[in-house]
């Protein structure tokens, strides 16, 4: 087990099993719930300075450390993290450099959406300033030797779809690796 700093989950224990029994989002799978696993998956958090023309914002976006394709996520403000000691950590794959290249490109994406013709001696500059772990609650169903996951957001409460499933996925079955 390793003392990670996380996200606090706004989704208790109680409240994610009955997001995932019957009623819940249990309606969408039809094995069983056998377990629940908090599980935590590796962000950085950056500062993004955008420089158009003379005009200077500063935002803050998270960027997933595994494979960097999980969705980037805003924040107003630096979010408040707690230690933890936790055996369901996915680890980092993803070096500091290549995060502050995937944040810069999301954050073009969005300047260039914008107005095109807006854009002058654009520059992008990302700082780190924070890595924690994010939240997120598994529910595995089944029955015998077929087994299915439901991954739901402890943060936002919301149902996880095919990309983050498929990173718990692969992270379980290279555990014993």
């Amino acid at each position: 087990m390793q003392t990670i700093r996380v996200l606090r989950a706004n989704v208790s224990k109680e409240a994610a099993l009955a997001e995932l029994e019957p009623g819940g989002l249990r309606r969408l799978v039809s094995a069983p719930l056998r377990k629940l696993a908090e599980i935590h998956v590796p962000f950085r958090l950056f500062r993004v300075a955008v420089v158009n023309a003379e005009r200077r914002e500063e935002k803050l976006f998270a960027v997933d450390a595994v494979n960097g394709s999980l969705d980037v996520v805003a924040f107003d403000a630096v979010p408040e993290t707690e230690e933890r000691v936790s055996k369901n950590a996915i680890p980092a794959k993803v070096c500091t450099e290549e995060s502050s290249i995937t944040v810069a490109e999301h954050v073009r994406r969005m300047v260039f959406k914008r107005g095109f013709f807006k854009v002058k001696d654009l520059r992008i500059e990302p700082e780190l300033v924070a890595e924690f772990g994010y939240p997120y609650w598994v529910g595995f169903y089944g029955s015998g030797e077929a087994a299915s996951l439901v991954v739901l957001d402890a943060v936002r409460r919301k149902r996880e779809g095919a990309k983050v499933k498929e990173m718990v996925r692969e992270w379980l079955t290279k555990i014993d690796d």
